[in-house]
């Protein structure tokens, strides 16, 4: 496992001691997808996946929409 995979896991056992009732996550969605572990322990969308401005591709192209 990864430092990022980690410091999510341990995010994620803080907010469940914690009793957070919600939870704002801001992740690319093209060109890959970052919100399937998300969604996998339960976790909805709030609404539409929007346009992020300050991210781009390697070939400097912006990530679009998601879904």
């Amino acid at each position: 496992m990864g430092a990022g995979t980690l410091a999510r896991a341990g995010a994620a056992i803080m907010a469940g001691l914690l009793g957070a009732r919600a939870l704002l996550a801001y992740l690319g969605a093209k060109p890959f997808d970052g919100t399937a572990f998300y969604r996998g322990i339960g976790f909805v969308e709030a609404g539409e996946a929007v346009e992020y401005p300050y991210l781009e591709t390697l070939t400097g192209e912006p990530i679009g929409r998601s879904r």
